[in-house]
């Protein structure tokens, strides 16, 4: 059980700034050809990719 729970919260921990990574990356991109904000369009990349963590069937 314990072990069960390290590794959930290493994986969270490793997720989440490859996460935030990937956002800052695309987001940057969209600044450049000005398709929108960069604080939103940070937020809907990195909310998408951060649900995707939260779906079970994506663990298999």
């Amino acid at each position: 059980m314990g072990l069960t729970i390290t590794i959930v919260l290493l994986v969270s921990v490793l997720y989440i700034p490859v996460v935030a990574l990937i956002a800052l990356i695309t987001a940057l991109c969209a600044r450049k050809k000005d398709k929108a904000s960069f604080q939103h369009t940070f937020k809907e990349v990195f909310w998408d990719f951060f649900s995707e963590m939260l779906n079970p069937f994506n663990w298999f």
